[in-house]
């Protein structure tokens, strides 16, 4: 019997090893990436509200966008089971090609909510929030990962409904407060309410008929902001716009300064017009403590500390409105007198506040309104981290991370269930309306393993290199002197 030949080269060996996983590496780089599962949009079920009854539960569905081009045949509605992440059909669309967006489909009758519904749970125990997805469907290969445009509903008895969006205010306020020197800086502060609505703020000026953008903002703890020294001289209309992140949670706002004046460069005191305050009047804003001892501007406060504020300057017998800026504390409002003064109007800083700079602003609605502001510290200063404690001075949201990031929800794993669309239809892909991060490891993964396999390669490679040089004697280790010196 014929033996092998004994192995006379490792470094041959080695060598075979690092071409091989170098190839292999090669191939996984180049190879196309997987499709990411999860939420790729927002459905819409072109009505707000229905029955648990109905059949279908919508007669048409769209999704914001178009499905992937391997799962372009057909769409599938489900609703999704939050505790379980169970999904069960309520309809699928005629074969089709869904490729091109948006998305738009008729559901053929199939299964009723309530009949859903009940599979998961007894009568008087079905009332809650439930995702529906629209699942786009490769009719030939129906375990793909599931890809799906997203929206939750609230069910409550025999009625189902999709949440209405908070509504949104904006307060907007200027530093200088106004006449400004045309050429200095200016800076426009939006305090939006409530704190946690999460969107971004464009400030602009208006004069006439033309309109000049001075910047966008992204809302931090309630404020957004934009300096500019860019003002054009004369009077002119200030806009801030909120734009939320999340249409579905937080309405859009708007806030306006009616007239804003930006005086001649050059010039140092007020128009004839526009006279300064004098000296001997009393001034707009006093404040003071339990025990009436006047407060200093921009005092620090404590927590459930009442001071009392008297605000002058507006028109007679005036209904004012009380509002913390960042807060969704509720206030009483207050009135002004005969004389246009609110007096003595009792402030109790809220029990929950947070540590830094907030601003009480006492404001008269309707034309000619009239606002003053009670500014005032809490705690100490906010280190350069920001309120949140964040050294990138990120405010983080709900899951840890910068911002949030949406509603984000569960992106449980499971693809879509074979089958006419009665039954399972395996693993929710995700719960919730945010866009999900569930399945980036799909279009990642092929580039780790390159790199995983690269790195062995080149290790092989060094080893097979190490070894064959010091087999030759060019290469030694330790106190040993070379065979070639």
């Amino acid at each position: 019997m014929k033996r092998l030949a004994p192995l006379r080269s490792p470094a041959s060996l080695l060598l075979c090893c690092a071409l091989v996983l170098g190839a292999l590496a090669a191939a996984l780089a180049l190879s196309p990436p997987a499709h990411a599962a999860g939420q790729i949009g927002k459905l819409s079920l072109g009505k707000t509200s229905g029955s648990t009854k109905d059949t279908p539960i919508t007669p048409k569905v769209t999704g914001d966008a178009p499905c992937p081009a391997e799962q372009k045949d057909a769409v599938r509605l489900v609703v999704v089971n939050p505790a379980t992440g169970a999904a069960l059909s309520l309809g699928q669309s005629a074969a089709g090609d869904y490729s091109s967006g948006p998305v738009s489909a008729d559901l053929p009758d199939s299964f009723s909510l309530e009949d859903r519904l009940a599979s998961w749970a007894e009568p008087g125990q079905r009332d809650g929030t439930y995702p529906l997805q629209l699942r786009c469907v490769n009719l030939e290969d129906p375990t793909l990962p599931a890809t799906y445009f997203g929206l939750a509903i609230t069910v409550k008895g025999e009625t189902w409904e999709v949440p209405q969006a908070q509504a949104t205010s904006l307060a907007l306020t200027a530093s200088p407060g106004n006449h400004p020197v045309a050429g200095s800086e200016v800076k426009f502060t939006a305090s939006v309410t409530p704190a946690d609505a999460r969107g971004k703020v464009t400030f602009s000026t208006t004069r006439g008929d033309a309109t000049k953008e001075l910047g966008q903002s992204v809302v931090s703890d309630g404020k957004a902001e934009v300096k500019t020294n860019a003002l054009d001289q004369g009077d002119q209309r200030i806009v801030a716009t909120f734009t939320p992140d999340d249409a579905g949670a937080h309405t859009p706002a708007t806030g306006t300064i009616p007239t804003y004046t930006v005086d001649p460069s050059g010039s140092s005191t007020p128009p004839p017009s526009s006279p300064g305050p004098d000296p001997s009047s009393p001034a707009e804003l006093e404040v003071v403590d339990a025990d009436g001892n006047p407060l200093e501007p921009n005092p620090k406060l404590e927590p459930e500390q009442t001071v009392k504020i008297t605000a002058r300057g507006y028109a007679k017998d005036a209904e004012v409105k009380v509002t913390l800026a960042g807060s969704e504390a509720k206030f009483d409002g207050a009135k002004a007198g005969g004389d246009g003064v609110v007096k003595e109007y009792a402030f109790t800083v809220p029990k929950g506040i947070k540590d830094g700079d907030h601003t009480l602003a006492l404001a008269s609605g309707g034309e000619g309104g009239h606002r003053v502001e009670f500014p005032f510290t809490v705690g100490e200063e906010p280190g350069p981290g920001g309120p949140s404690g964040d050294p990138s001075g990120e405010p983080t949201g709900p899951g840890g991370g910068a911002g949030g990031g949406g509603d984000g929800g569960d992106t449980g794993g499971g693809g879509a269930g074979a089958g006419g669309g009665d039954g399972d239809v395996g693993g929710a892909g995700g719960s919730g309306d945010g866009a999900g991060g569930g399945g980036s490891m799909a279009s990642t993964g092929a580039q780790v393993g390159a790199l995983g396999l690269g790195a062995l390669a080149l290790v092989s490679a060094g080893a097979a290199l190490v070894f064959h040089v010091r087999r030759k004697g060019l290469l030694a280790f330790g106190g040993g002197a070379s065979r070639h010196g």
